[in-house]
């Protein structure tokens, strides 16, 4: 039985690689890069995945929003910072609204989804 790692070479705790097509035995270091490697290669898609899952939407139906808002938010008309656009709902629905940045995903959820509140914020502004 061969108990070296067949990418470095190492002696000792190896293990198998569930990653590969092909098994093959990789110690624990080995075996950690090429899940990371693996992990960031497919990371876009799987986010991807959870969205279309976590929303009940199609990919169809996603790149119609995608298209739809132009690669901005659709309250503020931003490019997005540092996360990609969120995909809003209803949160009494569930029906998808649109996609909106970060800042303002954040700002519809501290606000409860009230047009009420809005309108007193609205109102609260304007009086300055």
């Amino acid at each position: 039985m061969d108990t070296q790692c067949s990418k470095c070479g190492a002696t000792g705790n190896i293990g198998w690689d569930c990653v590969r097509d092909k098994p093959k035995r990789l110690c624990r270091d080995c075996a950690k890069e090429v899940q990371r490697a693996s992990y960031y290669r497919n990371r876009k898609k799987n986010i991807r995945k959870q969205i279309l899952r976590d929303h009940k939407i199609t990919e169809p139906e996603l790149q119609s929003l995608e298209e739809l808002s132009q690669g901005v938010c659709m309250i503020c008309k931003e490019p997005p910072q540092s996360k990609p656009l969120c995909v809003d709902h209803d949160h009494n629905t569930g029906q998808v609204r649109g996609l909106l940045c970060n800042r303002c995903n954040t700002g519809l959820g501290y606000f409860k989804d009230n047009p009420e509140l809005f309108e007193r914020a609205i109102s609260y502004l304007r009086k300055g």
